[in-house]
């Protein structure tokens, strides 16, 4: 430690910093040897990163070919895009449609007289607009003096939310100004047309004035053909985006040419299927080729990487590769291993892909490679479907499971104690799982349903006409909870006793699907209930229509989770699940890169590897700086010691002069 102990032997002529210097650096070599080990350790623990990066990217590829809806998607073209065009859902089957477009739907638009108002802030005047549609609605909007310019008047009727949308245009210049007020109905056809606009209330302003015999805009429907003979199908509706005339097809109508006929083709999207495979095997291979080089060994200066001989390493490569040669249990011979559909492996282990065969393999049997790449089972019947599996979900073979549904789901409802057969004879407000829901006096029960359905997305609630049971056909309204299970209730009450003539017949006291019975005390009522029932064997647990196997005695089937839509108890029903390359491969290096898993366990070994071996070297920095202190103080000593022995035999032989001279 020189500098400020450091001491040069002025009394023995010592070279001290030398020699302590060496003697501490043949004491540090154990530091020395730990801190190459921590090198070491971490060149290895940044291999084994490296890797669990690329495994994570292989996992995700395989993410994207492991379930069946993966190879379920569809493509679709329109001859015309100009005029039609569509996209496709899963659940569109391929074929070839012939479509017209007669016309196009349109919002029916109204404006206001030109020439009289000059200024946003116009005055309109004071009182009331009725506006009222085709549909039955009418609304009526409010002015005072807060918002009785043209503005505001807009303003209001924006804000009434009642089917009409109000905007502001100027006709004129902008030096000149000639603002029109233009009403326009928010949703297309006739049947939402703008029948009246009586602005008579306002005084003590410019009211404005529609001309409703002369649209900006008349309301239409769109029209469409499907088909070219004599049998060929009209459909009108009132939106341009078409959802239910095709299954899975959404048609979006542009524009609209009666005398043109456009093909629309509906295929399997095997160009993208493809695309996923051909991802999958890219970043396969980019994982074999980073694996390969941790086993190679240079012979000329016998050095070799990191992860060389590391039986961690070889057993998870062993694993990849034999899931990948391996036939998939439970699959017909001739589609059950990758080789089949033209992906084999060379001599480095790396996949090389035969796009004729493949491409082949998809155009005729693509629910087959689905499979082969998928996890899913066959099913002796179509009330049991796959919905997914876990790690611990191992196939079943050929003999398949046996599952047993002893009680099938149940959405809870309620069912209102009194017929609706009379329209209402006034304004009726009723609470679906507590959201409010204004009714209009006239509505009859089909009117009243379709209402109440408008708000599912908000109550969860679906309404239907029954008889007085829940069930069947009749006039009384019954409320369905959108989902299955014990887990969802149904609630509903009215602000009108349901004793009154031209009500909904819920009444004015809560009914539940717990307790259903309600004002009239007839009303009836399910609660809702999960599936039950065993999978291969073992009780397995339900959430609504979801049958899940979760065992603890190693049951093959564990982690099977299937959707059940029966609504009678099954028997005997026989599951056969295959685990596919793409879901086996996504399984095992979920497996691999989770917390317990090797290549996690492999770097938490050699982390803590590392942390011991930053102590051990702060330990023995400690030691030696204790013990170079040590060294110098000892030499110190010496110097102290030799210096004054240095000046006693100076004083002696002193002494010895003296004397000398004397005598």
């Amino acid at each position: 430690m020189p500098g400020m102990m450091s001491i040069t032997g002025l009394s023995s002529g010592l070279k001290t910093d030398e020699i302590i210097a060496k003697i501490m650096e043949y004491a540090s070599r154990p530091k020395a040897r730990l801190q190459q080990q921590k090198s070491e350790a971490q060149t290895r623990l940044a291999a084994w990163q490296d890797i669990n990066t690329r495994l994570l990217a292989l996992k995700v590829k395989s993410e994207s070919i492991a379930d069946l809806t993966d190879f379920q998607a569809m493509t679709v073209s329109s001859s015309d895009s100009s005029l039609l065009t569509a996209t496709a859902s899963t659940s569109a089957s391929p074929g070839t449609y012939y479509v017209k477009v007669v016309s196009r739907a349109q919002c029916h638009q109204v404006s206001s007289q030109s020439g009289v108002y000059t200024s946003l802030n116009d005055v309109v005047g004071t009182g009331t607009v009725s506006i009222t549609l085709a549909n039955g609605t009418s609304f009526q909007v409010t002015i005072d003096s807060s918002n009785n310019t043209l503005t505001g008047l807009a303003n209001a009727i924006n804000k009434a939310d009642k089917g009409v949308k109000a905007t502001i245009v100027n006709a004129g210049t902008e030096s000149a100004p000639d603002y029109r007020l233009i009403l326009t109905s928010r949703e297309a056809g006739p049947e939402n047309e703008i029948t009246s606009v009586d602005t008579s209330g306002l005084e003590g302003g410019t009211a404005p004035v529609f001309d409703l015999d002369n649209p900006l805009q008349v309301a239409s429907s769109a029209v469409l053909e499907l088909g070219e003979g004599s049998g060929k199908i009209t459909v009108v509706k009132n939106t341009n985006t078409i959802t239910d005339l095709i299954p899975g097809i959404t048609l979006n109508v542009l524009s609209a040419d009666s005398s043109k006929t456009i093909k629309i083709e509906v295929s399997a999207d095997t160009t993208s299927i493809r695309k996923a495979i051909e991802s999958f095997v890219e970043q396969y291979n980019d994982l074999v080729k980073v694996i390969n080089g941790q086993f190679t060994y240079d012979v000329d200066t016998g050095d070799t990487p990191p992860l060389f001989g590391d039986f961690r390493l070889q057993s998870l490569q062993s694993d990849i590769i034999s899931t990948l040669a391996g036939k998939v249990s439970g699959l017909s011979s001739s589609l059950n291993a990758l080789a089949t559909i033209g992906i084999t492996q060379d001599t480095t282990g790396q996949l090389v892909v035969d796009s004729s065969t493949l491409d082949s393999a998809l155009q005729n049997n693509l629910p087959g490679v689905a499979r082969l790449f998928s996890a899913g089972i066959d099913s002796s019947s179509s009330f049991v479907t796959f919905l997914a599996s876990t790690t611990d979900t191992r196939p079943s073979g050929s003999a398949g499971w046996v599952v047993e549904v002893t009680q099938p789901a149940r959405r809870a409802q309620v069912t209102a104690g009194v017929a609706m057969t009379e329209p209402l004879s006034a304004d009726e407000t009723i609470y679906v799982n507590g959201r409010s829901i204004g009714l209009t006096a006239g509505m009859d029960i089909d009117s009243v349903i379709a209402t109440i359905n408008s708000y599912s997305s908000q109550t969860n609630v679906i309404a239907v006409k029954t008889g007085a049971n829940g069930s069947g056909e009749g006039n009384y309204i019954t409320f369905r909870h959108l989902q299955y299970g014990s887990a969802y209730k149904v609630s509903v009450v009215s602000n009108r006793s349901s004793s009154l003539v031209g009500t909904t017949g819920i009444g004015n006291v809560l009914a539940t699907s717990d307790e259903p019975a309600g004002e009239s005390g007839s009303g009836q009522g399910l609660t809702g209930l999960d599936v039950s029932g065993t999978i291969n064997g073992e009780a397995a647990t339900g959430k609504g229509q979801i049958l899940t196997l979760r065992s603890n005695s190693g049951n093959a089937a564990n982690g099977l989770s299937l959707l059940v839509t029966a609504k009678e108890p099954l028997s005997n029903v026989r599951v056969v699940f295959t685990k596919g390359v793409g879901a086996a491969i996504r399984d095992l290096l979920s497996a691999a890169t989770s917390v317990t898993g090797t290549v996690s366990q492999a770097q938490k070994s050699l982390n803590d590897a590392i942390a011991q071996i930053n102590e051990d070297i702060a330990n023995w920095e400690t030691r030696l700086s204790d013990q170079e202190a040590r060294l110098y103080e000892q030499f110190n000593r010496l110097e102290v010691q030799l210096s004054k022995l240095q000046q006693q035999g100076n004083y002696i032989s002193a002494q010895l002069a003296a004397l000398n001279k004397k005598t």
